[in-house]
């Protein structure tokens, strides 16, 4: 059984890195690849844009945190070992939307500020690393019922 949460341990570690390469190579492809920032004024204040869009992905990165609780509260209730990847892979998703609009902030507006919407994302990321307790209390039950 111990082999089997190492398994799942070492499984979410590699899913949580593919996650953050994605989230380094969103940051790599919008640096180098969008257009250079306009010095020309628009239309659209763009200040206001990119507060909006950082300020909803806090708000999204903080929700992640209120759900990755609610389904790993449900893992320890049902015992349910794979409901921990679950848990993870939705919080790290959640916070990969501060990285998106980071990538339209980039593309659509312009503004050459979207680094903060990227480190915003991965403060998220770094704050979802998976951690072995949580494994091991959503499996601890099943873990005693087989010694006994």
């Amino acid at each position: 059984m111990q082999n089997d949460l190492d398994k799942i341990y070492r499984t979410m570690l590699i899913v949580w890195v593919g996650i953050t390469m994605g989230l380094a190579g969103l940051f790599v492809f919008s640096t180098f690849a969008a257009p250079e920032p306009s010095t020309e004024p628009t239309t659209m204040p763009s200040g206001v844009v990119l507060f909006v869009l950082a300020a909803l992905a806090t708000f999204i990165m903080v929700l992640s945190f209120a759900v990755k609780r609610k389904i790993l509260q449900r893992s320890v209730e049902k015992q349910d070992v794979m409901l921990v990847q679950q848990a993870m892979v939705v919080a790290c998703a959640m916070c990969e939307l501060g990285a998106l609009f980071g990538v339209v902030e980039r593309f659509v507006i312009g503004s050459g500020e979207h680094y903060l919407l990227f480190l915003i994302s991965a403060v998220g990321m770094a704050l979802h690393f998976p951690r072995r307790d949580q494994v091991l209390a959503a499996s601890w039950n099943e873990q005693s019922r087989r010694s006994l």
